[in-house]
């Protein structure tokens, strides 16, 4: 992932960054991309999407799930998957990509047990040369998206090999054989591009070029689909060691409340120009949980909302009145902290900056405070460049996170 959230970001492996070159989306921490066209942002409006039933709360445009039945359900179809892959690939992610407000698609990641290739398999009730031309559009704004097919048979499939190019600021080719099977469509990338990596003498991982790679035994793998119920050949559990769950609906809530021991807290209506973008439960590695929940100001400055059942921050700052953190050199740096009373609540607020990818100046209010079970803390992004509009009034966005309630 490339900085945790900063202008986007969490799960990442050489793999889904094979994808993304290929035509999928890519989830980093670390680094700062501000200026992100492949991600597609949510409207207070269309994210907040509440039904009767298992209540939806937030509708992002990529939905990740651990399990087929879940996604399926979600997906809002009923669909096949593969039976077969080669043995040296593994399910990686099973996602419901959101291609517009109607139309829904099925995208499973494999990866290479050893190596840097992946594969991606779709599935949706429409026309798959639509959804892969409006996929790409959405993706990659500021591009020009060129569609090319022709008619093949594979393995007694008759179905169409389909280039998608897009050209201008990013500019990508991905290549895939897709199919209808029973009404509903279907596709495998057959050619993809990834990023070479090696390692030196310290262990450090290097980028070594891009190469191309084609997916081997294509027609095997299309003519092994079966329903959902019926596959007992591959494995579609996903296990991630360090985010345990997405959440997006009253089913994922209360598996998070398992995890995390705690009620937490979910504001949906932050503000009339912050948009809530993704939520999960992270593994802090010590048997404990943390609950993120991601939003964005005006769709660029990120909001980054936490919440743990312990906080050495908190604590050091109520006892030492300062936390330490590193700046850029690596050098401990004293920040103090201001103590503000928000709702009958103490609440520490102190301010850290760092410099992005791209050289931009970041500055981050952060607000920490304990509610009678767990601690919260929110950090609050601005950037010193002449095109982005930062946040005001950062006490105000703090204190409707203050005031807000736990979900129950």
């Amino acid at each position: 992932m490339i900085k945790n959230f900063k202008k986007r970001s969490y799960r990442i492996s050489a793999a889904v960054i094979c994808c993304a070159l290929a035509g999928g989306v890519v989830f980093t921490t670390n680094v700062t991309a501000k200026n992100n066209s492949i991600v597609t942002r949510i409207d207070n409006e269309s994210s907040i999407n509440k039904q009767q039933g298992n209540k939806l709360f937030i509708d992002a445009p990529v939905k990740y799930y651990s399990n087929l039945e879940k996604a399926e359900a979600v997906a809002g179809f009923k669909f096949k998957a593969p039976n077969y892959i080669s043995a040296n690939y593994r399910v990686g992610d099973i996602a419901v990509r959101k291609v517009s407000d109607k139309v829904n698609m099925l995208e499973i990641l494999f990866i290479e047990n050893m190596g840097d290739k992946s594969f991606r398999f779709l599935t949706s009730k429409e026309n798959m040369e639509d959804v892969l031309k409006q996929n790409a559009q959405q993706m990659y704004k500021n591009s020009k998206v060129e569609i090319s097919k022709e008619a093949k048979n594979l393995s007694g499939i008759s179905g169409f090999n389909i280039t998608v190019k897009s050209t201008g600021t990013q500019e990508q080719t991905a290549k895939f054989f897709v199919w209808q099977n029973e009404g509903v469509w279907y596709g495998i990338e057959t050619e993809i591009k990834y990023n070479k990596h090696f390692k030196d003498g310290e262990g450090q991982v290097h980028m070594n070029g891009i190469a191309t790679a084609k997916v081997d035994n294509v027609g095997k793998i299309a003519s092994s689909i079966k329903t959902v119920k019926d596959i007992k050949n591959v494995n579609y559990s996903v296990n991630d060691d360090r985010y345990k769950l997405f959440v997006y609906d009253n089913e994922d809530l209360k598996k998070a409340e398992e995890l995390l021991e705690f009620a937490p807290k979910l504001p949906l209506n932050v503000g009339k120009d912050i948009a809530i973008e993704d939520s999960t439960v992270e593994s802090l590695g010590n048997l404990s949980c943390q609950f993120n929940v991601f939003y964005r100001f005006k769709g660029v400055n990120p909001i980054h909302f936490t919440q743990s059942k312990n906080s050495d921050i908190y604590k050091d700052l109520k006892k030492k009145g300062y936390v330490e953190v590193k700046d850029a050199a690596g050098k401990i740096q004293h920040k103090k902290a201001q103590t503000l009373k928000i709702a009958n609540k103490e609440v520490y607020k102190y301010e850290t900056s760092s410099e992005d990818a791209i050289n931009e100046k970041e500055k981050v209010e952060n607000y920490i405070w304990k509610e009678s079970n767990f601690y919260c803390k929110v950090s609050i992004s601005s950037f010193d460049d002449s095109q982005t509009q930062n946040p005001e009034n950062q006490d105000e966005i703090a204190k409707k996170f203050v005031n807000s309630k736990s979900i129950n």
